[in-house]
């Protein structure tokens, strides 16, 4: 029988505490660090199913079978000892029988550990697919530590401290992967910092480090590329900057440009860049504004002109080149104004009066205040009104013959003759008129003929009578002669006397007869 028991767990001494079996729950830690873990190993599943399999062979053993093969001690009725024990033995030294709910405690906390063991085991999978070892090595370790330490704790049955150390390194699994992206985001930036900083190797372990995280990241795989070309981009930034020492901006542009052909977020490539095209856009600005001043100096305003707006472009708000455009829209406006006056006041000597105001009105819409071209337009005016009446006079000369436009034509010939010198035209005019004016009252011979048939009148005139000739004085002047006979129809003749047509005739008969009815 003792064979038995200590063949079922039981030391010769009669202890009959259960020993656990020499099961490693945790993954081994032989693989190297950034290494994955062997595949051919049976999976966690399975040794946690065996594992549970096994406890509960054993539990069973314990409670229903261990029993059958125990020989309960025979009690003395002295002592209440089994028989056989020294009354003088201690209690503490004596065997203890196996209490049933202390050993259901024993197997609860071991389902424990084992349900929190099986979790990490989960955890771990996933932060081995995801490389862990490569970006959280050290991490890492220190987590397969405090799971060795559990599986250590489970063979000594400290379940309570099994469970502890595997939910403490299940929980720090878990915290690693939720930081992932936090991590990866670290990485990315100090990848960043580091191309700033000029140090191409810690950028480029900084971004494969993060391609290890995430293989397909654009942004881990563009620092990357950067990281690459880092030395060279630096190279040519330091060729630029000696080129730009040594006066030679347009190839400094030029090498920086081929910085940013490799790396195209190069800050410092872009910041050399704009500063070379600045120096640059400054010399030609400074070009631009001499070659303005030379095209100045030689008058020739629209050229200069032409070169301030361009060089303004370059540099847009440049107090010289906007100070320089308004000396030449200024000189621009006066030589225009001055063009304006001078036409008209050639228009004024060939007495064209009404274009000689609208040179003077387009002189003044350039400049209101144009003094000169006020005082030109008003004279031009009169003088043109002068100029329009003087025409009408003589072009309807018979007017005069009536005593109100007689004087009123005598004033105005008066007030033309104070104009001295006299131009052309109007020496002219003043001729024509002073001899219409002389002529205006001067009786001129009209010969009358009629049929002696005949009853002839002068309208506002007077009755001539019948005849066949009769002669009359009559002044300058639009004249309407009458003639009637009864059972003929009524004739006027309307004519005008003057003296550009001396002996003048009138015929008047009446010499139509009307239908009888």
């Amino acid at each position: 029988m003792m064979t038995d028991n200590t063949e079922n767990g039981l030391n010769s001494a009669g202890d009959n505490a259960i020993r656990p079996a020499e099961i490693v729950l945790t993954r081994t830690l032989a693989n190297e660090p950034g290494k994955p873990a062997s595949r051919a190993a049976p999976s966690a599943m399975q040794w946690i199913w065996l594992a549970l399999f096994t406890l509960v062979v054993i539990a069973a053993g314990v409670i229903f079978v261990l029993p059958q093969y125990v020989t309960p001690p025979v009690m003395t009725a002295a002592t209440g000892m089994p028989a056989g024990v020294d009354n003088n033995t201690t209690a503490s030294t004596a065997p203890k029988e196996a209490a049933p709910w202390q050993t259901a405690q024993l197997a609860r906390q071991r389902s424990k550990s084992q349900e929190l063991l099986a979790h990490m085991l989960e955890l771990q999978d996933q932060l081995e697919q995801k490389n862990v070892q490569a970006w959280a090595a050290d991490e890492y370790a220190n987590i397969l530590k405090l799971a060795t330490d559990g599986d250590s704790a489970y063979q000594a049955q400290d379940f309570n401290t099994s469970a502890t150390l595997y939910n403490n390194a299940a929980e720090a699994m878990s915290a690693l992967l939720d930081n992932m992206d936090t991590l990866f985001t670290a990485t990315v930036d100090a990848g960043n910092t580091a191309i700033d900083n000029g140090d191409a190797i810690a950028a480029r372990q900084a971004f494969e480090r993060a391609l290890v995280m995430k293989a397909d990241d654009s942004s881990a795989k563009a620092g990357l590329m950067r990281a690459l070309s880092l030395d060279q981009v630096l190279k040519l930034i330091t060729q630029g900057n000696d080129l730009q020492l040594n006066g030679d901006l347009k190839q400094a542009k030029a090498v920086y440009e081929q910085a940013l052909a490799l790396d195209k977020q190069s800050v410092t490539a872009k910041q050399q860049l704009a500063a070379v095209n600045a120096r640059l856009g400054e010399a030609e600005f400074t070009r631009q504004m001499s070659a303005g001043y030379a095209h100045l100096q030689n008058n020739d305003l629209t050229r200069a002109k032409a070169t301030f707006e361009q060089a303004r472009r370059m540099k847009p708000g440049a107090a010289e080149a906007g100070s320089a455009i308004a000396q030449i829209d200024t000189r621009l406006l006066n030589d225009e104004i001055s063009t304006l006056l001078q036409t008209a006041t050639t228009l004024e000597s060939q007495e064209k009066w009404g274009e000689a105001v609208a040179a003077y009105d387009k002189a003044l819409a350039l400049d209101t205040n144009l003094a000169q071209a006020q005082e030109g337009k008003q004279y031009a005016s009169s003088r043109g009104q002068l100029d329009a009446r003087l025409e009408q006079i003589i072009a309807k000369p018979e007017r005069l013959a009536d005593t109100a436009v007689h004087d009123e034509v005598s004033s105005i010939f008066e007030q033309a003759r104070q104009i001295s010198p006299a131009e052309p035209r109007l020496a002219v005019q003043l001729q024509k008129v002073e001899k219409l004016l002389a002529i205006a009252t001067v009786p001129l011979d009209i010969l009358f003929r009629s049929d002696t048939l005949t009853e002839v009148s002068l309208v506002r005139v007077g009755a001539l009578g019948k005849f066949s000739e009769k002669s009359m004085a009559l002044v300058p002047g639009n004249y309407t002669a009458v003639g009637t006979r009864p059972g003929y129809r009524d004739v006027r003749v309307e004519f005008t006397v003057t003296a550009e047509v001396p002996a003048q005739v009138v015929v008047i008969s009446a010499v139509e007869k009307i239908a009888a009815r």
